[in-house]
């Protein structure tokens, strides 16, 4: 460890907005005004296994995938995801030296590994940052040099020649700059930065002891950052001149999730069940959606069929083949869904796919199961071209644009 870090993030209770040494903003949400649900749980993600484990269909449930991977097909049912969770928290202690009090950033395009991740860092005492994919050099420097007890950066294919650009040059240290783990299962691994792939850390080794989890207590569970949000302040010419940091602590997120939710649906927190398959492009990078999503799936039972980017061919196809009836997308999707649709003849029959035989569906009967888009704003325009176009789906304008909320409730 370096000198003179301390391991555990430790927040003042005399102010909610401080000026740490380097001149980044920090701002800290700490205890809101309702209790949990679960209010003998304090810790995450204990919380979110009780949460799902007191689902009313619990037994049902367990035995679908809490998550699909729309390109590889991949599923990971909730059995799964807490055995890998566990293995990876005690390979994130003993491979990546990660403990109490340090971070783990999540750099990559949306993927079904990134919330087991986010469930092993909690499970060590250790806090989660998304970075955007899209985030450049120069973006990815500046936030990494300003994360305080930042250990491990968890990456992809997408995004490895802005990460190599970035830390090659620098010969990383352990203590400056963070261990780098390739998530795709099929990249091998390079000379440095990159140490090593998930898949490696999914793998238990001999002689490496569990990870030892004690329950947080009340006052624990106020203190230590569970997740970091944070947004880039730029000057006149579009320069990064600082980076302000959102710090959320075990006990401030579950509440900022349940107050949330009870503003929105306030019945949804007594009626929690498993819900149909959603698509989404989970965006973790997003202002409070790394836990939303998370709790979307634990607390109310939600599942996604997770896409890494949106593609329109690639969405009518999971529509199809799933049997859709959600889709959480955002107002540029709309737009490129649109786009897609207007250039095609909707009742045309789509030609074969590659090695397969005849393909007698039009575009329409491919998208006749989904029945609603849920999405956090949209314009006039788009919901008359959307009906115009598919007038059998629609609009439901949600909080984070969330299959979970109402959706008997369009948005307008």
């Amino acid at each position: 460890m370096a000198p003179g870090w301390s391991r555990r993030q430790r927040r003042s209770s005399s102010s909610s907005v401080h000026e740490p040494s380097n001149g980044a903003q920090h701002t800290d949400l700490r205890r809101q005004s309702s209790e949990p649900i679960l209010t003998d749980i304090r810790g995450l993600p204990e919380y979110l296994y009780q949460a799902y484990e007191r689902l009313p269909d619990f037994a049902a449930a367990s035995n679908r995938p809490l998550l699909i991977s729309a390109g590889s097909g991949h599923e990971l049912e909730y059995a799964q995801f807490r055995s890998q969770a566990a293995v990876l928290a005690t390979s994130m202690i003993h491979r990546l030296a990660i403990s109490t009090g340090d971070t783990v950033a999540i750099y990559s395009t949306p993927n079904i590994d990134t919330p087991v991740v986010s469930a092993a860092a909690w499970l060590i005492g250790a806090s989660v940052v998304a970075i955007p994919p899209e985030t450049n050099a120069e973006e990815l420097d500046f936030l990494v040099q300003r994360l305080h007890h930042l250990r491990a950066l968890f990456v992809n294919r997408e995004v490895l020649p802005t990460v190599m650009q970035v830390f090659a040059p620098r010969q990383p240290s352990l203590y400056r700059y963070p261990i780098v783990v390739v998530v795709d299962a099929t990249v091998q691994v390079p000379t440095p930065p990159v140490n090593v792939t998930l898949q490696d850390l999914y793998t238990a080794q001999p002689g490496e002891a569990p990870y030892e989890r004690n329950p947080l207590t009340r006052v624990e569970a106020q203190d230590h950052t569970a997740v970091i949000y944070n947004n880039f302040t730029r000057d006149g010419n579009g320069q990064i001149v600082d980076v302000d940091m959102v710090y959320m602590s075990h006990d401030a997120v579950i509440n900022h999730y349940n107050n949330s939710i009870q503003r929105q649906a306030p019945s949804s927190l007594l009626q929690r069940r498993p819900l149909p398959l959603a698509y989404s492009v989970l965006r973790l990078h997003y202002a409070y959606h790394l836990h939303r999503i998370i709790f979307d799936i634990f607390s109310r039972g939600g599942n996604y069929l997770v896409a890494s980017t949106f593609d329109p061919a690639e969405f009518v196809a999971m529509v199809y083949h799933y049997r859709l009836e959600h889709a959480e997308l955002i107002s540029t999707e709309i737009q490129h869904l649109i786009e897609y649709l207007i250039a095609r003849d909707l009742t045309r029959s789509q030609p074969p796919s590659s090695g397969s035989g005849p393909n007698p569906l039009s575009i329409a009967d491919m998208l006749s199961p989904l029945r609603y888009i849920h999405i956090e704003t949209y314009t006039l325009e788009q919901a008359q071209d959307l009906n115009a176009l598919l007038p059998h789906v629609v609009l439901v304008r949600a909080r984070f644009g969330s299959y979970l909320g109402p959706s008997d409730q369009p948005g307008g």
